[in-house]
């Protein structure tokens, strides 16, 4: 927990007026099965209640949904949408997913 401590306490960078945002992009690398600590740290730093948050991930082996469950419960009162793994190989995928998401 050492690591977990020192990524909370060190929240050296923040977002100018989060709260004008109502769609919030997170992508992180899965990390054992999950998203890494600094997300949780992330979330931790705002109020998400009433934002779409849309993920998306790296990863040698893990589905982005393997780390779902702590992105929710992380980033409480936010309506999750649980987006893709994305490969550095294949960048129509990604671009094939953005545009489906309409926004």
């Amino acid at each position: 927990l050492v690591g977990s401590e020192m990524c909370i306490r060190d929240r050296k960078n923040k977002v100018e007026n989060m709260a004008q945002y109502d769609v919030v992009f997170v992508g992180y690398p899965i990390w054992w099965y999950t998203a890494p600590m600094a997300v949780a740290t992330f979330a931790d730093s705002y109020d998400f209640s009433g934002k779409t948050l849309i993920t998306f991930c790296t990863s040698g082996g893990s589905p982005i949904s393997d780390s779902t469950p702590d992105i929710n419960k992380w980033f409480k009162g936010a309506n999750v949408i649980e987006g893709i793994r994305a490969y550095p190989d294949d960048t129509a995928a990604t671009e094939k997913w953005l545009t489906g998401l309409n926004l």
